[in-house]
């Protein structure tokens, strides 16, 4: 599988989101991961959030100070906070983004080939 990294702005809105394609980057640490996105696509001000994907029916919250919180054993991210950057990992799995344009609510969300 070709790796890949897509960019996603939503209309009318600040939010973005990343999702990466292939083996490369599934494998790759959350660190590197956040290097190779700040360098490609010049968005140091924003804050690159990365979970631990685990195939499961788990969804956290990214809260304005996601600093102190883990995203371990999480498969769907969902924030109305400015500056986060949501990011989530596929190989032959499908990403699924959303976008409430009335409350600025996005979710990027990893439905799994396991269910």
């Amino acid at each position: 599988m070709l790796n890949t990294i897509e960019q996603i702005q939503f209309p009318q809105s600040k939010a973005f989101a990343f999702i990466t394609k292939g083996d490369f980057f599934n494998q790759c640490s959350n660190d590197v991961l956040n290097n190779i996105l700040e360098k490609e696509f010049l968005l140091n001000s924003f804050e690159y959030i990365i979970p631990t994907q685990t195939h499961s029916a788990n969804n956290k919250i990214v809260h304005e100070n996601s600093a102190d919180q883990i995203f371990n054993d999480t498969d769907a991210l969902i924030t109305n906070i400015s500056g986060k950057v949501l990011c989530i990992k596929t190989a032959d799995c499908a990403p699924i983004l959303l976008y409430n344009a009335k409350s600025s609510v996005i979710a990027a969300i990893h439905a799994g080939w396991k269910g």
